[in-house]
């Protein structure tokens, strides 16, 4: 008897973590609800098509979280936060520009605080995404890019600021906005 526990208990921990494994691939209109505590985040996925157009919501009860969206390359295509603190929803959709898994990060927005809480998240859609979406997808990424161009111009002339506060000043805004 006690060879036959030897023998099943690897079975029943792959078991286990299949099915834990299984929980975090969203599919749509089936929520998934966690628990979240300091330090902790949680990894979900979404598989899209090229250019399929994803909607998701986190629902915050009682913890202020961020959501974080990367590409199945790694790139991280966002992070969202409203506003709304530890109660109400998180609103998030992206256009996905290439075909795989996307990994969706839950975690709370400030990493310092002791707040235990609980959120709920739930896939609304994935669909093809319409031609006005791709256009603004494709401006959101041209804008960025010039932007992230001009504060590293800004930058660069940060130096030459003769009044050390002004310097400062501008150094810290130029960080924010990166």
């Amino acid at each position: 008897m006690s060879k036959l526990r030897v023998l099943l208990l690897p079975l029943v921990v792959c078991c286990a973590l299949i099915t834990v494994q299984a929980q975090t691939t969203l599919q749509v209109g089936t929520p998934i609800e966690r628990t979240l505590g300091p330090g902790q985040t949680h990894d979900f996925t979404v598989t899209a098509d090229e250019n399929s157009f994803i909607e998701l919501v986190v629902e915050q009860r009682g913890i202020d979280v961020s959501v974080k969206v990367s590409s199945p390359n790694g790139k991280n295509l966002g992070e969202y936060d409203t506003p709304n603190g530890a109660e109400g929803p998180e609103n998030v959709s992206f256009v996905a520009t290439a075909a795989g898994t996307y990994r969706i990060t839950v975690s709370p927005l400030d990493s310092t605080a002791q707040t235990t809480g609980r959120f709920e998240i739930k896939l609304i859609e994935v669909r093809q995404a319409t031609d006005q979406e791709l256009k603004a997808n494709k401006n959101h990424e041209e804008v960025k890019a010039k932007g992230i161009a001009l504060l590293a111009e800004i930058e660069a002339t940060a130096d030459q600021i003769k009044s050390p506060h002004n310097r400062i000043q501008a150094q810290l805004k130029a960080a924010e906005l990166l």
